[in-house]
């Protein structure tokens, strides 16, 4: 009995390390061409959305990325789309935080390929994100307190998510915390709210 347990726990360990190394192989970018989706393409990513559901870091159910990427990668090089189709493909597969995400760096015009690298490397967050959420509600229903302490919590909070350099997970991270520290702000310092997005937006301007 005592053998087949080590056994058990010995597989368990094996299938950990093979599913992480797997998670941080990085899957290569497709090659882009120049056409627009079609019918076929477009009807390819439904069936794939109906099969894996939308990808979503902030979801624990969710399929991770880096699997939705592989079965992406296929459609783009062989129908040779072009970046943005590329980027309408990817953003109709992807939900909540990792869609704020894709839709974000998209808008940014940052090339297709390079977000591809971002997220082929992605790994699972270290704490659930929905859990961080629902620590910063509570946070915040606490009232007025030292804003400074406050602002720190929710910083902290979302930062122990962060899983290494993975680049995803710091923007999310990033994102968050600056969505929460204004939810917090205009909750409280209502008449000072614009004067600090003034102020956030001239920083972000200078960075």
């Amino acid at each position: 009995m005592h053998e087949q347990q080590v056994n058990l726990t010995t597989k368990a360990v094996l299938d950990l390390v093979q599913n992480t190394e797997t998670l941080r192989r990085k899957e290569p970018p497709p090659i882009l061409g120049n056409s627009c989706n079609t019918d076929k393409t477009l009807e390819a990513v439904k069936m794939l959305r109906r099969e894996l559901c939308l990808c979503d870091v902030g979801n624990e159910d969710s399929i991770h990325i880096t699997k939705c990427l592989k079965r992406l990668s296929p459609i783009i090089t062989e129908n040779q789309l072009s970046e943005s189709a590329a980027y309408e493909l990817l953003t109709s597969v992807t939900g909540g935080l990792t869609n704020f995400f894709v839709s974000g760096r998209r808008d940014s015009k940052l090339p297709f390929v390079k977000l591809w690298g971002f997220l082929s490397v992605s790994r699972p967050p270290v704490v659930p994100l929905k859990m961080i959420a629902q620590e910063v509600d509570e946070l915040l229903k606490k009232g007025l307190q030292d804003p400074i302490i406050v602002l720190k919590e929710i910083a902290a909070l979302w930062e122990s998510t962060i899983n290494g350099d993975d680049e995803l997970q710091k923007r999310i991270a990033d994102e968050s915390a600056l969505y929460d520290m204004r939810r917090y702000i205009h909750t409280h310092f209502a008449s000072q709210a614009l004067a600090i997005e003034i102020y956030f937006l001239v920083q972000s301007k200078v960075q």
